[in-house]
């Protein structure tokens, strides 16, 4: 895959919304129950490419080289909505924030959902993704499971996609924020207390 260095541009400008604290009670309303039916739209690029049933996995040296953007999904194993109350979706986005920190990455764009996770991320200098995505599995497993959730938490595996340039790297962001719509959970982004964008890529 074709990638390219993000530009040194103005910040991205879009309709997104600011970073929230976690409510602490609650709980995701999703399905049939919240009224909302999403109306049918053309497939993006980008979901035709998500639902690769094999995920590509780069070179190490892929994971470690600075200044790209990287787009990653982790699914919950088998796909249960065991994040859908603010107390998990709390404890997913504190690790990963802290992993970020960890590991020489910035958090760009993020979204709970309540069967799986998106982030957008900023490589730098002394960074690993690889180890930053295992370390994430394994904090939010250890969390959760003293929460009470039984099981396994992750499927064993991961999606990817390095950006390729800045019209790629909005999208990235756009598919991100817009997820909860798409899946009927909302009817705009802002209603979404789990989803943000953050800052700009290299700023």
């Amino acid at each position: 895959m074709r990638r390219g260095r993000i530009s040194s541009g103005p910040p991205f400008e879009a309709n997104v919304t600011e970073q929230r604290e976690f409510r602490t009670t609650g709980r995701i309303i999703a399905g049939p129950s919240n009224g909302l039916h999403p109306m049918p739209r053309p497939e993006t690029d980008m979901e035709r490419t998500h639902d690769r049933r094999h995920p590509h996995r780069l070179t190490h040296e892929d994971y470690t080289d600075p200044n790209y953007v990287v787009f990653v999904s982790i699914h919950a194993a088998p796909r249960r909505a065991m994040f859908a109350t603010a107390a998990c979706a709390s404890v997913i986005l504190d690790c990963v924030q802290t992993g970020c920190e960890i590991h020489h990455l910035d958090l760009i764009a993020y979204c709970v959902m309540p069967d799986h996770i998106h982030v957008v991320i900023f490589t730098k200098d002394g960074c690993d993704v690889e180890k930053y995505l295992k370390g994430l599995k394994w904090a939010t497993s250890r969390q959760l499971h003293t929460m009470g959730v039984v099981g396994d938490i992750w499927q064993r595996s991961y999606w990817d996609r390095h950006h390729r340039d800045d019209d790629d790297v909005r999208t990235m962001i756009e598919y991100v924020l817009d997820n909860p719509v798409r899946q009927g959970l909302c009817r705009t982004r802002d209603e979404w207390p789990y989803a943000a964008y953050l800052r700009h890529p290299g700023s």
